[in-house]
């Protein structure tokens, strides 16, 4: 009788080799160079479309406000006009037939820009009196990605609205 010898086979572990994974490893960083800063920059173009959309709505605000008070007698003038209702049904005053740049309340009860306006996911950071911003958030600097509202100096010149893109 012959006896045959078991012949072994091959054993296939079924994994990668180090170079292997080295270079997948490789090939997803270069991917992620080169892919990510494009994504940053879809990132800030949407910020800044969300700023520029913002100053269409508050100028849009303000031209409704004006509008407002051009049908109450007495409200456009120089300064501190007649009062009106407001969006909310307050009884308030304009400034210079603008809503001010901040709401002021006591013997004056001014309307601000904010109580004309919701430009909803935005910071509202009323600077000073005559100023309010509308800040985006999620910017890398929020103090320079927003809207500027600056109130009417005079009679006959209306308010400003800026936006500062350079922190989006």
């Amino acid at each position: 009788m012959r006896v045959q010898q078991a012949r072994s086979l091959p054993v296939s572990n079924g994994g990668f080799t180090l170079i292997e994974l080295i270079v997948v490893i490789v090939i997803l960083g270069v991917l992620a160079a080169t892919a990510l800063p494009k994504f940053m920059s879809l990132s800030a173009d949407a910020r800044i479309a969300v700023v520029t959309r913002a100053r269409v709505e508050v100028a849009g605000a303000a031209n409704l406000a004006y509008s407002k008070c051009l049908l109450v007698s007495g409200c456009v003038a120089s300064g501190k006009g007649a009062s009106l209702s407001g969006p909310d049904g307050r009884v308030g005053f304009m400034y210079n037939g603008y809503p001010t740049g901040q709401l002021r309340t006591g013997t004056w009860g001014f309307f601000g820009i904010k109580e004309w306006v919701n430009v909803g996911g935005l910071t509202v950071v009323e600077v000073n009196t005559s100023v309010t911003e509308f800040r985006e958030p999620s910017a890398s600097d929020p103090a320079n990605c927003l809207v500027r509202y600056t109130e009417a100096v005079s009679l006959g010149a209306g308010p400003t609205t800026i936006i500062v893109t350079t922190g989006c």
